[in-house]
Order: C-alpha cells, then sequence, then structure tokens
C-alpha cells in the first residue's frame, strides 16, 4: 500500500510540474512512480500515460507509442490513452489514428477534441499520396544505416529494450534523434 501512495504522490508531482512546463522533472515523476507502481494497477496506466504525453510534447512519437502501447495492454480502453496513441500515430498510420478516434467517439459523448481531431485527420488521408511521400522522404532522410544498437550517454542499447529512465538527461534534440532511429528500426524490422 504504501508503494501505491509513493506512486499516486510521484504522479500528482508530476501532474504539477507538467502543467508548469517543467517537462523533464515531470517525466522523472512519472518514471519513479511507475517503479514504486503496482504491476497493472490503474494507476499504471495513467502514469504511463502521462509519460507517454511528456514524450509527445517532445515529439518523440514513435518512443511515447512504447508506453502507451504498455498502458493499453492494461487497460484497451482507458480514454486519454487512446486519444494519445491516435496523436502519435497520425503522420506515419493516418488509418491507425483514424480508428482510435471512432473508437473513442463510439465510446463517449462525442467530445469537440475528438472531433475537431478526427476532421483533420480525416481531410490529411484524402492527401494521403502527398503525406505518404512525405513519410517515406523522412524516412530515408534518417542518418546511418538501420541498426538495433544505439549508444546513450556512452553506454550501448538495443533499441527494442532500451529502458525510457536513459531518457531522462537527454537534450530535446537528442530525444528526437534517438525517436527518428527508433523509428527507422521499426521500420526496417
Amino acid at each position: 500500500m504504501a508503494s501505491l501512495e509513493a506512486a499516486v504522490n510521484c504522479k500528482n508531482v508530476g501532474n504539477s510540474a507538467y502543467k508548469n512546463a517543467n517537462y523533464k522533472t515531470a517525466f522523472k515523476l512519472y518514471s519513479r512512480g511507475l517503479e514504486h507502481c503496482p504491476e497493472n494497477h490503474p494507476e499504471k496506466v495513467i502514469l504511463l500515460s502521462n509519460r507517454a504525453q511528456v514524450l509527445i510534447i517532445g515529439q518523440a512519437f514513435h518512443l511515447a507509442l512504447r508506453d502507451i502501447n504498455e498502458a493499453l495492454a492494461i487497460d484497451p480502453l482507458h480514454e486519454k490513452t487512446l486519444l494519445r496513441r491516435a496523436h502519435c500515430q497520425e503522420r506515419d498510420s493516418p488509418e491507425r489514428a483514424l480508428t482510435d478516434l471512432d473508437l473513442l467517439l463510439q465510446m463517449s459523448v462525442p467530445d469537440k477534441l475528438v472531433q475537431e481531431r478526427r476532421s483533420h485527420l480525416f481531410l490529411k488521408s484524402l492527401v494521403k499520396e502527398g503525406l505518404q511521400e512525405e513519410v517515406k522522404a523522412e524516412k530515408e532522410g534518417v542518418n546511418g544505416a538501420a541498426t538495433d544498437v544505439v549508444t546513450v550517454q556512452g553506454q550501448e542499447y538495443k533499441l527494442k529494450e532500451l529502458p525510457m529512465d536513459v531518457l531522462m538527461d537527454l537534450t530535446l534534440e537528442e530525444l528526437r534523434e534517438l525517436d527518428a532511429k527508433f523509428a527507422h528500426c521499426n521500420i526496417q524490422n
């Protein structure tokens, strides 16, 4: 019970840091809360989803999807997490994003934010060819050969096994570069 209380406290303090745009502190607090949170507990879903939101703010969408997928494995219908997944998938998988937004519309009273995101994404899907060419160019523009190993702060990690806590001290630019490598590795596999 004490560890759950510690997890909830980390979440609450992390939420305050997030509201004050102190994203690095929020990320650290959500990560610390996850260390204390019991497996498959509803608080773990919230902590994972909140940490993913910090990564979304940093535009590390592929890394955010790791936390999102873990959260949805516990609670597949968690609304905020589904919305965050749709946001992450807008550029690379607009059809999947539309599916998530449609699911949200069916689950709850139609929400203006969901409707706006869905309309925006639907319009984007109408010009899908141009979007696909843009994404293809970005993927081809990733520096270096495809590799599943990355060095972060002098330590080598396999991308699929990269612990989230190593992201805490990266700059925004380093985080985005790592996210691009993660996306490129996922495309190759």
